[in-house]
């Protein structure tokens, strides 16, 4: 939590755009693009809301040649966060993993797809349950930077391949009422 971490042009307790700050007369940051301003007005009404969006990246990764080790890392960092500590690996987090749910059961596995999905789905909800219960309980109360905010969290985009990420989040988000 330094400000040099920061976006410029961005109250990181508010999620206030700064006018007149040079750093917003282009797209660069979270805060600058079209989605922001819509975003943080939905989750934070308040004053003592603190807007943190987070964008998540979920991504197979293979940890042998044959794909029987494969892992799915669902991980994630905070929009306040300016490009350069976002394009940094030390500001990402897991939040968890999806295993290789066919491993163990060959090439002629007869389970249903729609039970293939259930179970990746299963997996995302158990990742995902700690940001649901903030957002059911509407944040939750914090000091940061010497300030008593109520922290409001939401994903703000999931980044990755779109085969993967329609595969994973998609249903799943729209299931449990993200918009």
């Amino acid at each position: 939590m330094k400000e040099s971490n920061f976006a410029e042009g961005y109250n990181v307790l508010t999620g206030e755009v700064l006018k007149d700050h040079p750093a917003n007369n282009r797209y660069g940051e979270v805060h600058t693009g079209d989605a922001w301003i819509p975003a943080r007005n939905l989750y934070c009404q308040d004053d003592s809301d603190m807007p943190v969006g987070l964008i998540i990246f979920a991504d197979k990764s293979h940890t042998d040649l044959h794909g029987a080790l494969s892992l799915t890392p669902i991980i994630f960092t905070l929009t306040l966060f300016n490009r350069a500590c976002r394009n940094n690996a030390k500001y990402w987090r897991p939040l968890g993993y999806i295993p290789n749910l066919s491993h163990g059961k060959g090439t002629s596995d007869k389970t249903a797809t729609v039970d293939k999905i259930q179970d990746e789905h299963d997996c995302v909800s158990l990742i995902l349950k700690s940001l649901m219960k903030i957002k059911r309980n509407n944040g939750f109360d914090c000091k940061v930077l010497g300030k008593s905010v109520c922290v409001k969290v939401w994903i703000h985009f999931i980044i990755g391949d779109t085969e993967g990420n329609n595969k994973i989040f998609c249903p799943f988000m729209l299931r449990v009422g993200f918009p």
